[in-house]
């Protein structure tokens, strides 16, 4: 049907495209397929998951500044986020813990 002919050729835009006969996800590194059937880049702030079936926030003390990303960035040592799905190094910050008087 002309439905399907068009989401195969939605599909083909991603040129790094490689079948997956292991029920995982036939988008490209970085992306994931969406319940429309189309692929979609993961956002800023996330990464696909190992099979390519979700974009997952990154994790606190990391970041991810990039779209269809498969992993995201740790802050250097001893920065720390403030909390998940940082998109960018600024969010890398010196947390000062008060000590209670």
């Amino acid at each position: 049907s002309k439905r399907s002919e068009n989401l195969i050729i939605r599909k083909k835009r991603f040129d790094d495209i490689t079948p997956d006969d292991s029920g995982g996800s036939s988008c490209g590194t970085g992306h994931v397929e969406t319940s429309s059937g189309t692929c979609a880049a993961c956002a800023k702030g996330t990464f696909a998951n190992s099979d390519g079936s979700a974009c997952e926030p990154c994790a606190l003390d990391s970041y991810n500044s990039e779209t269809a990303q498969t992993q995201c960035t740790a802050c250097t040592s001893p920065l720390q986020t403030l909390s998940t799905g940082s998109d960018s190094v600024d969010a890398c910050i010196t947390v000062c813990i008060v000590p209670e008087v």
